[in-house]
């Protein structure tokens, strides 16, 4: 019973110290701890096991990994690609069909800085520059509204100067697996607006459900009361989906 005793009272000061260190921003020590008090084996670890996961899934170095095939790249931006984000939010015509709030307020090249300097999950949002590696930026991807509790993302994605179809069609296989099969996500779900009639074409060809119409639900600056779409697409769904697993295993090496 004493060692029992000891194994609660060393596990209770790692997460004490562990959620200490996230508040502080110490990121990478906090994951340690998070890491140390996993390692200990203990019948008694009751509703403990629960908050490690937690913690060890909210601070996994994975969210800032760059996601790599062939000649395709999504990595996490950051303060070099403030230039092209800039671009980005210029063009009205891309963020209208991208996202009309725009995501970073303010100093753009601070805000690249700041968004770095916490993970994904303490942010809300990650958002990745699509590469071609022998043009450079093309695009935008975005999971946004990360929920921890429910395992769930929003998704998104945009290329501002022309339509890549088939670099469309890969960046969602990758982002699709990043969610599901690397961070493992349950759900990522999709607010594609009424007059974006391409986006949901391409979001139902994933897969994709539509799941309901959200009848002027955003009142947007300049654009006035908008309507939604909802797509969702669940793990479970994606894994009955024979067609897209066979996307996935020809267009991105990968095997669902």
């Amino acid at each position: 019973m004493l060692c029992s005793t000891r194994v609660m009272s060393l596990l209770n000061d790692l997460l004490l110290e562990a959620r200490k260190n996230e508040h502080n921003g110490n990121y990478d020590v906090a994951y340690k701890l998070f890491l140390q008090a996993k390692s200990i084996h203990s019948s008694d670890l009751k509703g403990l096991h629960h908050v490690i996961e937690e913690g060890l899934w909210r601070l996994n170095p994975l969210w800032m990994a760059s996601i790599e095939h062939n000649n395709l790249l999504l990595r996490p931006c950051n303060s070099d690609d403030a230039n092209f984000l800039r671009q980005c939010f210029d063009d009205s015509d891309f963020m209208n069909r991208f996202n009309r709030q725009t995501p970073l307020f303010g100093n753009l090249d601070k805000a690249l800085i700041n968004v770095n300097k916490k993970p994904p999950v303490h942010n809300g949002f990650l958002m990745w520059v699509i590469h071609l590696k022998d043009t450079g930026p093309v695009g935008l991807a975005c999971l946004s509204s990360i929920d921890q509790v429910n395992k769930k993302a929003e998704f998104s994605i945009g290329f501002p100067r022309k339509r890549l179809n088939l670099v469309t069609l890969k960046s969602s296989l990758m982002v699709i697996h990043f969610s599901f099969f690397m961070m493992d996500l349950n759900k990522l779900y999709t607010q594609i607006y009424e007059d974006n009639h391409q986006a949901l074409k391409n979001t139902l060809h994933l897969g994709f459900r539509h799941e309901g119409t959200l009848e002027e639900h955003y009142l947007l600056p300049n654009h006035g009361v908008t309507t939604v779409y909802l797509t969702g697409l669940t793990k479970k769904r994606l894994l009955e989906n024979k067609n897209i697993r066979r996307l996935a295993s020809r267009l991105i090496n990968q095997i669902w």
